[in-house]
C-alpha cells in the first residue's frame, strides 16, 4: 500500500515557507557560539611612486633589442598591476610589459627583449604605468628614462623583404 497520497497536494507556496521557515530558524541549532565575520572597507591606496635609472638597450640580433633599466619604488609598494612602456622615438616600434605586483621587489632591475619591427631606432624611452584594475587604465607613476640602442655596429643588417 502507497503511504503518500497524492490527492491533495501541498500548495507550491506552502512548500517555500516551511523551506524557508526551517532556514531562519536553524533547524533548532545554538548559534550563540558561531564565529562573527566583520567586514573592513579598505582604505584608498595612494598611487605608488617609481624612479627609473640607468636604462640600457643592446642589439642582440638585426632585429631583437634586449632592454634593462633599474627601478626603484620611492612612495607605495608593488602591490597592483604595472607596465613599463618602451617607445623607440620616430619608428613604429613600441613594447609593453606588463607585470602584476608579486613579480616586483622594492627595488630591481627589470630586463626584457623586444622584436623590433623597423630597425632604424637609435633611442629609446621606458615609463612605468600603474593601475588598481588593468580594465581601468594604467596611470604614468615613473619618470621618463632615455638613453641610446647600443650594439647595431657590430650585428650585421638583415636584408629587408
Amino acid at each position: 500500500m502507497n503511504c503518500v497520497s497524492n490527492a491533495h497536494p501541498a500548495p507550491q507556496w506552502f512548500r517555500w515557507i516551511a523551506i524557508g521557515f526551517l532556514l531562519i530558524a536553524g533547524c533548532g541549532r545554538d548559534l550563540s557560539d558561531a564565529p562573527v565575520i566583520e567586514a573592513t572597507l579598505a582604505s584608498p591606496v595612494e598611487p605608488s611612486e617609481i624612479e627609473l635609472s640607468n636604462p640600457k638597450a643592446v642589439f642582440e640580433a638585426p632585429d631583437v633589442v634586449r632592454l634593462e633599466v633599474t627601478y626603484r619604488f620611492v612612495k607605495g609598494e608593488p602591490r597592483n598591476f604595472y607596465c613599463a612602456q618602451v617607445e623607440f622615438p620616430g619608428t613604429e616600434n613600441v613594447g609593453m610589459k606588463y607585470m602584476e605586483g608579486w613579480e616586483l621587489e622594492s627595488s630591481g632591475v627589470l630586463k626584457s627583449g623586444l622584436i623590433l619591427k623597423t630597425v632604424d631606432v637609435k633611442d629609446f624611452t621606458v615609463q612605468i604605468t600603474e593601475a588598481l584594475l588593468p580594465q581601468n587604465g594604467y596611470k604614468p607613476i615613473s619618470n621618463v628614462v632615455k638613453a641610446q640602442v647600443d650594439g647595431l655596429d657590430g650585428i650585421a643588417a638583415a636584408p629587408q623583404p
